[in-house]
């Protein structure tokens, strides 16, 4: 887990083929282990050539049984993976046809903040792909998408602004949004006067949502 801090160590540990006995070690009984799997997994996923490494070893799969556990770290560290590996592009479109959103979904159900963060920062990053916005919009993770824009923790604000403004670029969202009552938040954002960076960043994505929403006829 440490070693894999720097980017070197990353690499090196990937191309050592470690990462088939890592995720082999999941299916240990042992809770202590699995953390210990999955936060050496968040860190060798930081870097984009493990990102698509990961996928083609199967450890998505894996991956998703972590993040529905009732273990608010593990499932913590494992949603984690999944948001940093759903950066990677070549990555997107696969993930939600491997069924990682209704993992996802279970993982936003009331929780810790930091695995409902984690699972939001991956939707953000999934709905970035034009091919993944229907799916998500038809998935029912949108009431908890829009519940979240009222979170007390920033950033799962911030990480569900960005991905109900990338649903709201799709004309056939639109009235979807407005019946799920996601304008009324959205307004709210707009109201904070704090311009901190990471609101002015929350700002913009709320705008461009209700941009969007208020072109529907």
């Amino acid at each position: 887990k440490f070693l894999c801090q720097c980017d070197r160590c990353r690499n090196t540990f990937s191309d050592s083929c470690g990462l088939k006995p890592l995720l082999n070690l999941v299916s240990l009984d042992n809770t202590e282990m699995k953390q210990e799997v999955a936060a050496t997994l968040w860190n060798i996923s930081l870097s984009d050539k493990n990102k698509k490494i990961i996928m083609n070893e199967n450890g998505l799969d894996i991956i998703s049984t972590l993040c529905r556990s009732s273990e608010n770290e593990l499932s913590y560290l494992a949603c984690g993976v999944i948001a940093n590996i759903s950066e990677f592009q070549e990555n997107q479109i696969r993930m939600v046809e491997e069924g990682i959103i209704h993992h996802l979904q279970y993982a936003m159900l009331p929780k810790f903040t930091s695995v409902n963060r984690e699972s939001i920062r991956a939707f953000a990053n999934l709905s970035a792909a034009k091919e993944n916005i229907v799916p998500i919009a038809n998935s029912g993770a949108l009431t908890n998408l829009i519940e979240a824009l009222q979170s007390p923790d920033a950033l799962t604000r911030r990480f569900a602004a960005m991905t109900m403004s990338n649903l709201a670029s799709c004309e056939q969202n639109l009235y979807r949004i407005f019946y799920e009552h996601g304008i009324v938040p959205l307004i709210s954002i707009l109201r904070q006067v704090d311009s901190s960076e990471n609101d002015m960043c929350l700002q913009q994505h709320a705008m461009a949502c209700l941009a969007n929403l208020t072109s529907c006829h």
